[in-house]
């Protein structure tokens, strides 16, 4: 892997000794990560994820692909991604992982099916990021399963979720559940069906002015 690239994994693994984190080593850097565009670095970094062991590297590896393939629209940088997590049992791992493939557009080829698996965790922290994670997706079984927890579960968080996804990725289908979910009495679970509601509609009108 270049030197650039490995002394950038190390400031970004650099533990915080700044009493205001903002201008710590590794806070800089992953401002720095943000702004790549170079995807000749993604092999070099899917390369070093095989052997890499350490939990703070390994996220920052992961933290670069997936801007990487959210600056460049790169859909191969979720399967890298996916990929890597296979084996992942650390529910931070997985959550931070999850979010950058949110970014990343995912046309219907891509296999999403661990994130579907992951949308059933028990852990919030990783059901929720998976939910999220399904944002950008093309794949008609995305909004399927969305839909699916959206009707089995009782948690207001997960609901609000699916909610935001489904503002996203929602179609017609989308419409019955949203709008139960724009009769809640929870303020925040009713706003956000509706917010989805208001977004799936105006994409309809779109298309059929078309």
């Amino acid at each position: 892997m270049r030197p650039y690239l490995q002394g950038l994994l190390t400031r970004m693994a650099a533990k915080c000794t700044e009493p205001d984190s903002s201008k710590s080593v590794s806070w800089v850097a992953h401002r720095e990560a943000e702004r790549l565009n170079d995807l000749t670095m993604v092999d070099e970094l899917s390369d070093h994820l095989q052997a890499e062991q350490v939990r703070q590297r390994r996220l920052a590896c992961l933290f670069i692909i997936g801007k990487l393939g959210a600056n460049q629209a790169h859909y191969d940088c979720a399967e890298i991604i996916l990929a890597a997590l296979a084996q992942e049992q650390d529910k931070y791992v997985l959550s931070a992982a999850l979010d950058l493939i949110r970014d990343i557009p995912k046309p219907a080829s891509v296999n999403l099916s661990f994130v579907y698996d992951l949308l059933a965790d028990p852990r919030w922290l990783v059901r929720h990021a998976a939910i999220r994670a399904l944002e950008g997706s093309e794949a008609s079984a995305s909004e399927d399963c969305v839909l699916h927890l959206l009707s089995t579960t009782t948690d207001a968080d997960d609901q609000i979720y699916c909610h935001s996804t489904l503002n996203r990725i929602g179609t017609a289908r989308s419409i019955p559940h949203l709008e139960k979910g724009a009769e809640s009495r929870k303020r925040d679970v009713r706003m956000s069906a509706q917010s989805a509601l208001a977004a799936i509609q105006e994409r309809m009108r779109s298309e059929a002015r078309r």
